[in-house]
């Protein structure tokens, strides 16, 4: 089934069933649509619409731009994000909301560009950087 025909585009994908989409206990997934049918994002969404859980977002090509993990409306855990061809851009690390832990990015040749720690979204410590060529 299709909602919203004119625009953001909701699917109710059911198998057997079962709700894909789902509204099951107090948790949903939410997948929205480009126009040409591909998927562009989906969250797994409480039923007061906070994100909690995943996150994704998808070039109209259909490969991932980005994965991020949730907790109470805010990131919490490992974001990452690619360029269009599907190579690593960048891991950040964030707890409840702010970036916590190590941030890598990259070239895109996959090459470490810059390593860097973070306490409580605060550089904490040296920010490596790296040339393309990986030295």
């Amino acid at each position: 089934m299709r909602f919203l025909k004119n625009s953001l585009v909701f699917r109710l994908i059911t198998v057997s069933g079962i709700c894909l989409l789902f509204a099951c206990g107090d948790m949903h997934v939410v997948k929205v649509y480009y126009p040409n049918g591909k998927l562009k994002s989906e969250l797994q969404q409480t039923k007061e619409g906070k994100t909690e859980g995943f996150s994704r977002l998808y070039f109209e090509n259909g490969s991932l731009q980005e994965d991020a993990q949730w907790a109470a409306g805010m990131r919490d855990g490992l974001t990452k994000t690619f360029f269009e061809d599907g190579m690593i851009k960048e891991e950040i690390s964030f707890q409840l909301g702010k970036k916590h832990g190590k941030e890598t990015r990259y070239f895109h040749n996959g090459n470490k560009a810059t390593i860097s720690e973070y306490k409580e979204d605060i550089l904490d410590g040296r920010k490596s950087a790296y040339y393309e060529n990986g030295y």
